[in-house]
Order: structure tokens, then C-alpha cells, then sequence
């Protein structure tokens, strides 16, 4: 069976990149009743012109499938690669 982050990961990469925002890394991480999905592009900051466009897109595509998540951004900083925007999706009661 696969997991939500194989059904969403070809989807979410097509609408990222159709606004000029192409993902470089994705990672899935599970918690006690909740996993997220965390999509990012290392030392690029998007606008917020972009981080809406994006956003909105991602939330249709997780009604259309039936899932219910937060879907937000999140402001990162790596060492090698400095400040990041990375795009997050929680998605509760997935373990």
C-alpha cells in the first residue's frame, strides 16, 4: 500500500515547479498521531507570491484526494545553504 507521501510527492513536485519553485528535497517524519510531509529548496527563499500560489494548489489537491492536513510554510536555516523556506504538510491521526 503506499503512504501518503509516495501518492502526494509527483503532484506536489508538478506544482511546485509549474511556479518556478523546483523542490530539491523531500522528507517524510512520523510522530505519535501525526506525520508530515516536508518539501523544501535549500538556500532559496520563495516569495510570498509564490508560498501562496503553491499553498493554495497543495490544498485542493489533498481535498480532492480526501485528506485532511495543515498545510503551511516554515522559515529554516542550514549552515551550508543559509535561510530556506520549506513547504509542510500535517497531516493528524497517521503514524
Amino acid at each position: 500500500m503506499k503512504t501518503y507521501g509516495q501518492l502526494l510527492n509527483k503532484e506536489i513536485k508538478k506544482i511546485a515547479k509549474r511556479h518556478r519553485w523546483p523542490i530539491w528535497f523531500c522528507y517524510n517524519d512520523k510522530r505519535k498521531g501525526w506525520r508530515r510531509l516536508s518539501y523544501c529548496r535549500n538556500g532559496y527563499r520563495a516569495s510570498a507570491r509564490i508560498k501562496h500560489a503553491i499553498r493554495e494548489e497543495v490544498v485542493v489537491l489533498l481535498v480532492e484526494h480526501g485528506i485532511m492536513a495543515d498545510v503551511y510554510w516554515q522559515e529554516c536555516e542550514r549552515y551550508a545553504y543559509g535561510p530556506y523556506d520549506k513547504l509542510c504538510i500535517r497531516i493528524p491521526g497517521q503514524a
